[in-house]
């Protein structure tokens, strides 16, 4: 650990680093590692939040769903501050909405990350499976759906049970289980109609892109990762309480996973695999995993850190700092995670999921 380290204490210090978006309240904890650690930070958001006021150096207001228009107020900001800010040092989101817009600053101001296609291809859920099955990484088969005759196709080549969902998307938003036809153009009506830039900004990028695939039976494991030069090292697997389906409703997790060693390995290596075939190069990253009978099956890879408490456990099970890690991967710092021999503690998380709406009145 960084912190441990007398020598790479202060490798971060002063290091003038761009985060795209600061998210919400629950991503404050990132903030304040990122001062901790001497981070000059250049916050760059449509709005800046009360909360993140007094741990930011710098704030740009932009729409960060417009790559231009970051780019532009990112160059006005250098010419105007060229005093005290010649040039940045890095650039990293921490929210899944943002990681094509990174890559695209990263690329106009020489930074390092992962190249605007790779980015395109961790976000576009249809195109990475593409780029997968391409390569011989076992994921679900497929079919885009951009209407409704593609549906009607979609149910012939694949069959039931699927899964519908937007190519373009998060949080587990509009995905939706299937069992026959009737249930699949109910849930296809659904979501064409709702998965709007009105619901969540994160659908500007969907334009109506949608996806049938095969639903894929078996336990979900998430692995957290680092990548760094194109070497990818597994961190931590997690192990996902079975889902409330049919709208795959998270209900917590468990850290480490229960799963042998030898199933462990071949999560670990379809990880490497995906990771190399989409062509990560430089990032944290978020990587879901279905155990099936037949081996595990990639669901999704996403290029940047996994949400909720997972941070925390990492650090509390494996005592490896994602948020420290990832801003030295976006440096240029080299990665110097150590990972325990073993887990320090067993954790098992779950969420609360009322069957009933009502208002909370008290806690024991």
């Amino acid at each position: 650990m960084n912190s441990d380290n007398p020598a790479n204490a202060n490798d971060l210090f002063g290091k003038k680093i761009i985060f795209i978006n600061v998210g919400s309240y629950k991503k404050k904890f990132i903030l304040e590692r990122a001062k901790e650690l001497g981070a000059i930070i250049i916050l760059v958001n449509s709005r800046l939040p009360l909360w993140a006021k007094s741990l930011i150096d710098y704030y740009i207001e932009a729409d960060t769903y417009v790559p231009e228009n970051v780019i532009d107020r990112l160059k006005k900001f250098l010419k105007e501050n060229k005093t005290t800010v010649e040039k940045f040092d890095g650039v990293i989101t921490f929210w899944e909405d943002d990681v094509p817009i990174q890559a695209a600053v990263a690329a106009e101001f020489n930074l390092i990350d992962n190249s605007p296609e790779v980015a395109q291809q961790c976000r576009n859920k249809y195109l990475m499976r593409e780029v997968l099955k391409e390569k011989g990484v076992l994921c679900a088969k497929q079919r885009l759906l951009l209407n409704a005759e593609d549906l009607e196709v979609a149910i012939k080549e694949i069959g039931f049970p699927a899964v519908l969902k937007p190519a373009w998307g998060a949080d587990s938003e509009f995905v939706v289980k299937a069992n026959n036809e009737e249930e699949a153009r109910q849930i296809y009506d659904y979501i064409f109609k709702n998965a709007t830039p009105k619901f969540n900004p994160i659908f500007k990028y969907n334009q109506s892109q949608f996806i049938y695939e095969e639903y894929l039976e078996g336990i979900e494991v998430a692995t957290e990762s680092l990548t760094q030069n194109g070497q990818t090292q597994v961190i931590a697997i997690s192990e996902k309480m079975p889902m409330k389906e049919p709208y795959f409703m998270e209900r917590g997790d468990i850290m480490p996973s229960r799963f042998e060693s030898p199933t462990l390995k071949k999560v670990q290596e379809i990880v490497e695999e995906a990771h190399k075939a989409l062509g990560i190069q430089n990032s944290i990253s978020h990587t879901e995993v279905k155990v099936t009978p037949v081996g595990p099956a990639i669901v999704e890879v996403a290029a940047r850190m996994g949400g909720d408490y997972l941070c925390d456990w990492v650090k509390t099970v494996w005592e490896v700092d994602l948020v420290e890690q990832g801003l030295r991967i976006c440096t240029g710092l080299p990665i110097n995670a150590q990972k325990t021999s073993k887990p320090k503690v067993f954790l098992a998380g779950t969420y609360l999921i009322p069957e009933n709406s009502g208002v909370v009145t008290g806690l024991r």
